[in-house]
């Protein structure tokens, strides 16, 4: 294949930059160059022709394909399946993803190197686009070098600046504005130093990226060696930069490099048959954002808006040139574009199928908290090491006191544990401080620091800027080791930034705190958090094996693993140990408890297969799951078996984070990392920092700042709305497109003074205490209690202001002065596919209307009180989200409120006020866009209130000047947050809303009829009473933004309550159960008719049920596991209520021995 010909043909024919149509192009698909692109920043598969450089890639003469290669750089692909892989292309672009595990890279990429070697040596083309990390201390420049420093290119921690020739882009909504964190993406420096050459052909100007992914720097610093042609540099004002380990983001082009002028950005060589080039250019500027709303597109080609950029001219370029040194290989470019296909569910699942991992037979075992001679303890570290050598130790981590302790012991520390490790045996540094509020905090890897002045009290004494030092440290392992100190200052919900919790803490062999509560209570927190012990031992000699046998931590696999958990980034690893005195954990695995399937749409999907190995010298006396705070889940009588194994069924109906607690006949324990069922699409989630609520659930909010969550962010930009994404790259959870925001902060204004919600400025905040009783698949629950005050102006310096997450623990201050805050707030499941957004993020909002959060908010008054203000108890704010998104621009154009008496006002969105209908709704319109905010209020007491100011924002309250509330009485307010999708552009969808979320109780509800059990109420969510177990209701057909919410109470969280659609899916699908009531989610599209309870009882509550229908082997029948947790053996009644469908009258004798289950086959009722 003439490649070089062929450019010119198709140049002639004007698709550079022109008008051939892609329908044409692929046509002669087989005749183009083919371009595959590796990295996870990549939308791959059939994402990335729908939302990815595919088209642009088509109109300039290539066919282009991404792959994801994350696994890659981990070892877990072998070289012939890389390197087929990149046989179909002609040239390949790759970009290494971050890494922060301490992993020997020098291993695990070497299968990726080796297939790179081969792929050039056959005439293939490779781009090169070095990365800077998207965090300080991330090893992707690292990763970088070690791949390809063979081929005479080095990437440097230094970013490229030209302060003569710098541009900012200000146009753009979010991305203009510099933060501390993420300063302004759209900064650039313009170049013209560029040599001709054929990948420079027409480029005559770039703007060069200052910054890029995560806001670290856009243009990397490369050395070069002498087989690379140079073909751009930056100006001879331009240089490169270091970064400052203490400085923020913004302040990093200061320190100067090793490039004074004229650094290099982009070269070319051969390579044997093959080339290679590299751009230094970040890929949010190069390649991922070419189909983006409102991204400029600066560096692609726009510049400054009057001097062009040629960015993309560079990059079709270079690939054309990349590509011709495959012409003559036919073995090259086999790549075919198959159709975009939509995407099939199977019918069912059969779990019987497969097989659990086999047992653990390599454990490392080490102890964490020495102190040697280095602070106050006695020994050297090479004593230390002989002694745990002997004890039969794996590993050891020092944590030294800071107060007996140096810069230069420290240093020292670190050079003689680094000394003292071999392949054989491992010694990790570490140190262990108090902090200002009198927290007492070990950290460990050999990423931690010394702790400097700048974080330290003014008396030198503690670590006042907590925050600040562990980001330093990288957010490497950490632990608190006095939680008692803790709970008198505030609670665990408010922490962040930790990713161990010491289960037992010992000084001396001695035990000194009993913290499994606090990791049980860390799971339900959903922190990403791991097990461990700590040893708090000071001389070599108590390192004996007795001694150690008590407080061992044990990694599954060989010392490598064990090197990793010791170092590793915020939650990564955290979870590859268990903590033991004795017994040994060889297996705690199940099939299925992490699945993304929807459970209403593959019958079987909800089954969940568990099982545990464990042994002991001493025999096994038994072995309790514990589901976290929500107690025991299961308990297996060991019978004293030296080697003891149970195979056990679950069920998703909500999150269960499980937990072995193993008791061996001495008394001695085990207990396991976490085992968490769970939907992770569905789940509520924290980033892996342990920060911030993330993920999928789409709640973005942080507890450690006592901030509660308000409402469900829109789950589709740059899904269905537009033949575009959001904008890639950056570290950020927000959308950047028009997602108008809202927030509940609660302020009262009255006769006794003000209490206020909150605010950074102000740093006085309602403190929040929040728990989440409930994460499910379909409804989950969160509730947030503020009696106190917190005080966070402890974080600033006295000449500078610090960011809240830089600071120290924030203890609860004063009480709330003029009325207690309870909060119960219901998520409930949208519409949304999940598990298509990375695959086929076209089709997983097919029938996508948006989310909803349902709030019930009660205010309890401690005296006499009358209020002040136009707005005395102000709820929640609403904003189109920037100013950029004005009248003028379409957004946020028309306020709509349904007022008393059913009067409805529509209005320009300007300084107004007004007064919400009970039940009533409110909300903004934009011309410009189909997403909407909708409120629904309703108070039992006072009236709802809004006011709009003159910048847009619309507030909502409660009550009016002059109304008088008593001492002790309690003001309930009950609120849907819709975050609505509606192209009609007028209100008539609103007016429906009232009918589905019923919050005065006083709508029609959807036509509820039971037929066993009783209807009770509308109000808030439909709830029932249930008759004996079970309950049957019908509704009329009614049309909403989401499945309905439906409570029933009266039933038992006996492992087995479900509901059954009956013109739905017609199987029974499990829900959870929470303090008696039975919480489900269905669709009334068609009129529901649903059968829900309790499947099975028993006559002895104790026992826990769980049934089988699907998720089994074609043909096998149902069963129905019953399991005795007590410590006597069980007989009961076992029986279904007579209206349940499939099974309902059935009923049996069980006899269930003492910590054991047993199996019932069930026939299908006829």
């Amino acid at each position: 294949m003439n490649f070089p010909r062929l450019f010119k043909l198709i140049a002639l024919l004007g698709v550079f930059g022109s008008g051939i149509q892609a329908g044409e192009l692929e046509k002669a698909a087989d005749t183009l160059p083919k371009i595959g692109f590796f990295s996870k920043e990549f939308r791959y598969s059939d994402a990335w022709r729908k939302y990815g450089l595919h088209d642009k890639l088509l109109e300039n003469g290539f066919l282009g394909n991404a792959i994801p290669s994350l696994s890659w750089i981990f070892g877990n692909v072998g070289e012939d399946k890389i390197y087929d892989e990149f046989k179909k292309y002609h040239a390949i672009v790759i970009s290494l993803d971050r890494g922060y595990l301490t992993k020997d890279y020098t291993k695990t990429t070497l299968n990726y190197r080796n297939a790179i070697r081969r792929y050039l040596e056959q005439g293939g083309g490779v781009l090169l686009v070095p990365q800077s990390g998207e965090y300080k201390q991330d090893r992707r420049p690292e990763i970088f070098n070690l791949m390809f420093e063979e081929y005479g290119v080095t990437m440097l921690r230094e970013g490229i600046y030209d302060p003569k020739q710098e541009y900012s882009y200000e146009g753009h909504p979010f991305l203009s504005t510099a933060k501390q964190t993420a300063p302004s993406y759209l900064r650039f420096f313009r170049l013209s130093n560029i040599k001709p050459s054929p990948v420079t052909d027409g480029v005559k100007n770039l703007y060069m990226p200052l910054f890029g992914a995560g806001g670290m720097w856009g243009t990397m610093a490369l050395k070069l060696d002498s087989h690379w042609d140079v073909v751009v540099r930056g100006d001879k004002t331009a240089a490169s930069y270091r970064y400052s380990p203490g400085g923020t983001k913004n302040e990093w082009f200061q320190l100067p490099g090793s490039y004074a002028s004229e650094p290099p950005i982009a070269a070319i060589r051969p390579y044997g048959k093959g080339r290679l080039a590299v751009i230094s250019c970040n890929l949010m500027h190069l390649t991922i954002n070419a189909k983006a709303v409102d991204w400029p597109g600066v560096f692609e080609f726009r510049g400054d808006g009057k001097t062009a950029s040629d960015g993309h001219r560079l990059l079709f370029n270079t690939l054309r040139w990349l590509s011709e040194g495959a012409a003559g290989n036919p073995a090259l470019g086999s790549y075919v574009e198959k159709p975009v296909e939509g995407t099939a569910l199977p019918p069912s699942v059969n779990f019987d199928r497969l097989r659990f991992p086999a047992p653990a037979r390599t454990l490392t075992t080490g102890i964490i908290g020495i102190r040697s001679a280095l602070s106050d303890g006695s020994g050297t570290v090479r004593e230390f090491a002989a002694a745990a050598r002997r004890a039969g130790l794996d590993f050891i981590a020092f944590t030294e006191s800071f107060e007996k302790l140096t810069p230069e012991k420290y240093e020292q520390l670190k050079r003689e544990c680094k000394e003292v490790s071999d392949a054989q045996f491992y010694a990790c540094p570490g140190i262990e401080f108090p902090t200002s509020t009198g927290l007492r905090w070990a950290f460990w890897g050999e990423a931690v620091r010394f702790p400097a002045k700048h974080v330290l009290s003014p008396d030198g004494k503690t670590v006042h800027w907590w925050g600040q030092y562990a980001a330093e440290c990288d957010r490497r392992p950490s632990a608190l080791l006095n939680y008692d100190r803790l709970h008198q200052l505030g609670d665990p919900c408010n922490l962040w930034w930790y990713f161990r919790v010491p289960l037992l803490v010992y000084r001396n062999g001695k035990l000194q705190a009993d913290n499994v509560a606090e990791y049980l209570f860390a799971l339900d927190d959903i922190r990403g958090i791991g097990a461990m012990t700590y040893g708090g031992i000071d001389t070599p000699e108590k390192l004996s094996e007795e001694t150690v046998s008590s407080v061992r931590n044990v990694v599954y696999g060989p010392l490598e693993k064990a090197r990793d958990w010791l170092n590793t980034k915020n939650t990564y690893e955290a979870n590859s140990s268990y903590v033991s005195q004795g017994p040994r954990i060889r297996l705690w695995n199940g099939i299925n408890f992490n699945n993304s399937m929807p459970f209403g749409k593959v019958a079987g999907a909800q089954r969940v297969r568990l099982k545990f190995e464990v042994e002991s010298p001493d025999g096994i006396a038994e072995v309790k799951v514990i589901d976290a705070t929500r107690g025991l889940f299961r308990r297996f009588n060991g019978q004293s078996q030296k080697n003891f194994s149970a195979e056990f069924e679950a069920v998703h109906d909500r999150v269960h984070p499980l937990v072995l607690e193993v008791t061996d006949s001495r008394g001695k324990k085990a207990w396991s990392q976490v085992l968490r069922i769970q939907n992770p699409f569905y789940a509520i989630t924290r980033c892996t920092d342990n920060l911030n609520l993330l993920g999928y659930s789409t709640l973005s909010t942080h507890p450690d700042r006592h901030s509660t969550v308000t409402f469900r962010d829109f789950e589709d930009p740059g899904l269905p709305t537009m033949e575009q994404t959001s904008i890639a790259g950056v570290d950020t959870a927000g959308a950047f497109v028009f997602t108008p925001e809202t927030s509940i902060s609660i302020s009262l204004q009255a006769d006794r003074g003000e209490q206020s919600g909150g605010s950074n400025q102000l740093d006085n905040w309602n403190a929040q205490i929040v728990r989440y009783p409930l994460i499910s698949d379909g409804i989950s629950i969160i509730t947030a209690d503020s009696t106190r005050r917190v005080d966070t102006r402890s974080r600033h310096h006295l000449d500078k202001r610090v960011s809240y997450s830089n600071g120290p623990f924030y203890s609860l201050g004063e009480p709330q002065p003029i009325a207690d805050i309870h909060q119960t707030s219901y998520l409930l499941r949208s519409r949304i596919r999940p598990d298509l957004r990375r695959t086929r993020p076209w089709l997983c909002a097919d029938d996508y209307r948006g989310g909803v959060m349902l709030h019930e908010i009660q205010l309890r008054f401690k005296e006499d009180t009358v209020l002040k203000g136009p707005l005395p108890i102000r709820i929640a704010s609403f904003s189109p989200g920037s100013s950029w998104f004005n009248a003028s621009r379409g957004y946020w154009t028309r306020l709509v409120a349904q007022e008393p008496g059913g009067k409805l006002v529509d209005r320009p969105a300007q300084k107004c006020s007004g007064e919400i209908a009970d039940g009533g709704f409110l909300t903004v319109l934009s011309k410009a866009s189909p997403r909407r905010i909708v409120l629904i209020p309703s108070a039992d007491k006072l009236s709802l209130r809004y006011e709009m100011t003159g910048s847009g924002t619309l507030n909502f309250g409660l009550g009016k000047e002059g109304d008088r509330i008593a001492g002790g009485e309690t003001v309930t307010l009950r609120l849907a947050f819709i975050s609505q999708l509606d192209y009609s552009g007028d209100v008539s969808s609103v007016k429906d809303l009232p009918e589905g979320f019923d919050m005065n109780g006083k709508h029609s509800a959807p036509g509820v009829r039971a037929a066993v059990g009783k209807f009770l109420s509308s109000r808030l969510i439909s709830t029932f009473e249930a008759d004996n177990g079970a309950l049957a209701f019908t509704t009329r057909p009614l049309k909403t933004v989401c499945d309905l919410p439906f409570r029933v109470n009266g039933l038992e969280d006996n492992g087995c309550a479900a509901y059954f659609e009956r013109n739905g899916s017609a199987r029974f699908l499990f829900a959870p159960v929470q303090n008696g009531s039975l919480f489900f989610q269905t669709s009334t599209e068609k009129g529901a008719d649903v059968w829900c309870g309790n499947v099975f009882l028993a006559s002895d509550k104790n026992l826990k049920l769980t049934l089988t229908v699907d998720g089994q082997a074609p043909g096998k029948p149902p069963k129905l596991e019953i399991h005795n947790p007590t410590e006597s053996a069980i007989r009961a009644t076992v029986f279904s209520p007579a209206s349940a469908p499939l099974f309902g009258g059935m009923k049996f004798q069980a006899d269930v021995p003492t910590g054991s289950s047993i199996h019932k086959i069930l026939e299908l009722k006829k």
